[in-house]
């Protein structure tokens, strides 16, 4: 949990990309685009939202 919340903040918040992301945790971009789905899913009212 603290993962994901730990990548949706730096995807929305610090709008690094997926790559940079990737970088910092040592996995691919399509582990991090899956991570961020899955909050997309989870929490779909504030996906949407500007920061």
């Amino acid at each position: 949990m603290l993962k994901t919340r730990e990548i949706l903040r730096l995807k929305h918040e610090v709008g690094l990309s997926l790559r940079e992301i990737a970088a910092s945790y040592h996995c691919g971009k399509t582990t991090v685009s899956e991570v961020l789905e899955q909050g997309r899913k989870s929490r779909p009212a504030l996906a949407g939202q500007p920061h």
